[in-house]
C-alpha cells in the first residue's frame, strides 16, 4: 500500500479496485453500507483497526478474510454410526454454495476415504478396528475455514484390549468371586466362560459376572460382540486359588536366586487321617498366565524337599501343593 492508499477516502459505491478492496472493507476501516457516507479516515485509529493494530504488535496475526463471522448452523453430516465390512456413504448437508469440501477422519489410518467430486459426500472403507470422528473442513477465499464433525463412528468389532476384565487374580476355595469389563456403546453381547468345576452364579451377557470358586484355578474370560461381530476374540484373566486355612506349607528363601525349600506348616496331628494330611503328594510350578512349567509327584507323601527354580526367567511364579484332598499356594519371586 502507499500513501496514497491510506490518505484516500471511499465510498461504498465506489471501494477500491482488486486487490485491495477487501482489507480496506474490512480490516483497515471500518465500512458503511450506506454507499452515500465515507469510510472511516484509513489514518483514523478508531475502536476495530485498533484492535487490528495492536493485535499485529502482540505478535497475533489476523488473517484477510470473514471467517469471524462465519457458522456452521445448519451444517451436519449424516451417514450410519458403525461402519463393517462394505463401504458405506456419508453425506455433508447444507454446506455453502461454492466452497472446498475436504473429508478427514481422526485418528487416521482406520479408514479409507473417497469423497465425490464436489465434496458434498464421501464413501468410507473400514481398513482396521476403532472409534472414528469424520470431519469435513468447508473453506472458500471470502469466509475463512470451517470445520464440521460427525460424533464418534464405530470401525469394525471390538478388541480384547478395549474390554479387559477386571476382578481378582487369587481367591480361595468355594467362595463367592465376581468380575467385570468395560461396558462399550454399541455392545449387542458379552459372552463370558470359566473353568467347568466354578458354579456359574449371575451376570451372563451383561458387562459383570458372578462365581463361585472351586479348588482348582483357571481362565475367566469374555468376548464383546457387535453388529460387525458376535464373537470377537476374548480377554482373559486367570486366577489362582490360594491357601486360605485348614493346611498350607512354606517356600524358603523367598525371592530366590534358584534352590528352594517347601516344606509343610501343619506338623501337629490329632488322627491318622491328619497325620497323612500333613503331607505332600503333588508340587506343581505355574507361571502368570496358568501354564504349568515344573510339576512333581511323591507317592509316600512328603513333609519337605528342595526344588530347583534356576532355569526359569526372573518373575512371580506359583507353587502349588496337594495334601491329598486339598490344593494350597504360595507365590515366590524368582531373581
Amino acid at each position: 500500500m502507499t500513501n496514497a492508499d491510506y490518505l484516500t477516502r471511499y465510498i461504498g459505491a465506489a471501494p477500491p479496485i482488486t486487490p485491495k478492496n477487501t482489507p480496506f472493507q474490512n480490516f483497515i476501516t471500518a465500512f458503511n453500507s450506506n454507499t452515500t457516507i465515507n469510510n472511516e479516515e484509513h489514518i483514523d485509529i478508531l475502536r476495530r483497526n485498533g484492535d487490528w493494530v495492536a493485535d499485529e504488535i502482540n505478535g497475533i496475526h489476523p488473517a484477510a478474510n470473514c471467517s469471524f463471522i462465519c457458522s456452521n448452523s445448519g451444517i451436519t453430516i449424516s451417514g450410519p454410526n458403525i461402519i463393517c465390512n462394505n463401504p458405506l456413504v456419508y453425506t455433508l448437508n447444507n454446506p455453502p454454495a461454492g466452497t472446498i469440501r475436504t473429508w478427514s477422519a481422526t485418528p487416521a489410518g482406520i479408514v479409507n476415504i473417497a469423497p465425490s467430486p464436489d465434496g458434498s459426500q464421501a464413501t468410507i472403507t473400514r481398513s482396521g478396528n476403532g472409534n472414528i470422528t469424520l470431519q469435513v473442513t468447508i473453506s472458500n477465499a471470502n469466509c475463512g475455514s470451517l470445520i464440521v464433525s460427525t460424533p464418534s463412528i464405530r470401525a469394525g468389532s471390538f478388541v480384547s484390549s478395549e474390554f479387559p476384565i477386571t476382578g481378582p487374580s487369587t481367591t480361595c476355595p468355594n467362595t463367592y468371586i465376581s468380575f467385570s469389563t468395560v461396558a462399550l456403546p454399541g455392545a449387542t453381547n458379552y459372552n463370558w466362560f470359566w473353568p467347568n468345576d466354578w458354579t456359574y452364579y449371575s451376570g451372563q451377557g451383561t458387562p459383570y459376572l458372578a462365581l463361585i470358586a472351586s479348588s482348582n484355578g483357571g481362565m475367566v474370560g469374555v468376548g464383546v460382540g457387535n453388529a460387525c461381530n458376535s464373537n470377537p476374540s476374548p480377554a482373559t484373566k486367570f486366577v489362582f486359588i490360594n491357601y486360605c486355612g485348614g493346611w498350607g506349607f512354606s517356600a524358603s528363601p523367598n525371592p530366590s536366586h534358584g534352590q528352594t525349600t517347601i516344606a509343610t506348616t501343619q506338623t501337629q496331628a490329632q488322627s491318622a487321617k491328619e497325620l497323612s494330611q500333613t503331607k505332600i503328594y503333588q508340587i506343581k510350578i505355574l507361571d502368570q498366565s496358568g501354564i504349568i512349567l515344573k510339576q512333581y509327584s511323591y507317592s509316600g507323601g512328603i513333609t519337605n524337599t528342595a526344588i530347583n527354580l534356576s532355569n526359569l526367567v526372573g518373575g512371580v511364579y506359583l507353587i502349588q501343593a496337594f495334601n491329598g484332598s486339598t490344593w494350597a499356594s504360595q507365590q515366590i519371586l524368582k531373581q
